[in-house]
Parts: structure tokens; sequence; C-alpha cells
């Protein structure tokens, strides 16, 4: 990569319409962020954190919109470019752009089960306070806090009630606010926001088919199945990184229960690879003739359960 500095850079900005210095200031705005937002959302994602301060979002979608600005604004310029280090330089802008995008992308990347960029993790929700019910009720039963005791003049303050306010018909109109858990999901094999079903993953049909011009990608559920089959016919050396992964190839024609207990033991060891899958358990095995199926349930981490069989 070519060596530039503050001048090559500021040359650059004039070229493509950043003119007095406006580039370098979107470079300080990206170091500036990157030191002191980044951490904060990350922490906030990995629940570290129970608030995000809004500065850290704006400072966020600043710097996307004009990183958008920017790239837009090098696809029209690039006539201008007669130098290779204008070509470096443009590849290193577009290198910080993609660095952001990730950025916005933090609860996919961190396997989060927070969905968006909310700036705490509580969440307000419209009550009202039932027949004979108080606001110790409310606070025990409702929001789970020990401390109820004490807690209750909380929710009174944060409800501006006084005891006037309510009595034992209820109906009293309440805005409760609830506590939600920031968690961080040890996932490898996904990319995704954790919640429900997205910790199963997506992945493309395994016979590469189209749709709509783009490649076919199976849903959370098929993904899920797809796996297991895939798996579940592994054998030894398929996989040229991981060549002992797999099921072994069995000689002969017998049926002995070593050959059953080696093959449980490595369906065992290779559905355990996948974090997505939670357990594997033995139904039913029987032969035909010089074969012995298997048949076989592997359960994921939502708690549905995969039914196959195979030949040994």
């Amino acid at each position: 990569m070519a060596a530039f500095d503050e001048i090559d850079i500021d040359s650059f900005g004039r070229k493509i319409g950043y003119r007095n210095g406006k580039l370098l200031q979107y470079l300080d705005r990206y170091v500036e962020f990157m030191e002191n937002s980044y951490p904060s959302i990350v922490n906030f994602f990995i629940g570290n954190q129970e608030y995000l301060q809004s500065k850290h979002i704006r400072k966020l979608e600043e710097l996307i919109e004009t990183s958008l600005d920017i790239s837009k604004s090098t696809t029209l310029n690039k006539y201008k470019f007669y130098m290779y280090l204008d070509w470096e330089i443009n590849d290193y802008l577009e290198d910080l752009r993609m660095e952001i995008y990730r950025v916005s992308k933090s609860p996919k990347f961190l396997r989060s089960s927070i969905t968006n960029f909310n700036y705490n993790s509580r969440v307000e929700i419209p009550s009202n306070l039932g027949q004979n019910q108080t606001l110790e009720d409310v606070s025990f039963n409702t929001l789970g806090q020990s401390d109820y005791s004490n807690r209750w003049v909380d929710l009174a303050m944060r409800n501006d009630l006084s005891e006037l306010d309510y009595d034992s018909t209820g109906g009293a109109p309440l805005i409760l606010m609830f506590q939600v858990s920031s968690r961080n999901y040890e996932i490898k094999s996904v990319i995704d926001i954790i919640r429900g079903e997205t910790i199963l993953g997506k992945d493309i049909n395994r016979k590469i088919q189209f749709l709509n011009d783009d490649l076919l990608v199976l849903n959370y559920h098929q993904t899920a199945k797809q796996s297991v089959e895939i798996l579940a016919n592994l054998k030894r050396g398929d996989i040229p990184e991981f060549l002992s992964l797999g099921r072994s190839n069995i000689v002969g024609s017998s049926t002995a229960s070593i050959g059953i207990a080696t093959v449980v033991r490595e369906l065992y060891n290779i559905f355990s690879t996948d974090d997505s899958l939670s357990g594997f358990k033995v139904r039913n095995f029987h032969q035909e003739g010089s074969d012995t199926f298997l048949e076989f349930e592997v359960s994921t981490r939502i708690g549905e359960i995969e039914t196959q069989s195979i030949t040994v």
C-alpha cells in the first residue's frame, strides 16, 4: 500500500468536492468515534453496561451519512483520478466505510439479544392498577423486584401518583418499566441477532438453486434440518481442514455391537461441533439384509427435534 499524508488526503478531498479540509475532519471524527464511542457500543451489546448514550448513536449516524456521501462523490469523480495514489486513498476510504457499516451491525456480530441501538436497556409498558392491588403488589409480582417494600415509592413517583390517586377499586393508569436482559450468546456457527429461531442460523441450499436472480437461502428450520443431514453423512477426510472429523468407514458386513457403538460415539462428536444443536439421542437400529439402519434424533437450541436415519 502506498503511503500518503494529510496533504495527499486534502488534495484528494478537493477532487471529490470535499474542500477546505473537510475530508481530514471526517477522518478525525472517525478516529475519535473508534476511540471513545465504539467501546461503549460493544460493552452495551455484550451486556457490560446498562445504557448507551445517545451521543454515541448520533456520531455513528453522522459517520454513516458522511461515508456514503464520500463514496458517491468518489464514484462521480473517478475520471479525475490520474494517479495511483488517488486509487489507494479511494480504497482506504472504502475500507473505513465498510468498518463503519460493520459497527452498525454490532448486534449481529456480537450475537446479542438486543435488536437495535436502544438508548437504554429498559422498556416501558402501559398498564392499570388492578382491583385491591397495591403498588407493593405490582412491584413484587409484576416487576419482580425483591425490594418491593421500598421500590413501590419509585413506581409512584414515576407515575406521579399520590395516595388519593388509587384505592381498592383499581383502574389507576400506570407506566411500568421492565429491565431487558442484555444477553450475549457464545454461538460461533451463527452471525445474527440471537432471538428465538435466529439461533439456528441461515444457509444456502446444499443443492445450489436460484430464486429471483439470487441464491436460494433456506429459512432457520430448513437450515437446521440440512445441517443435521450434512453432519450425519460426514465421513472422515471430507473436510480437508479437519480430516479426523466424521464417521469412519467400517469394513465388513458384521453388525457387531462394537461397530454400532463406534458409529454412535462418532455421531455424538460430530453433532457437538455445531453449537446451534444441543443434543443427540439414538432411537432405534435394525438390520435389513447386509445393511444396518440407525435412527436417531437431534435437538436444536430452541427445543425442536430433527429425526433422521442413516445406513451404517
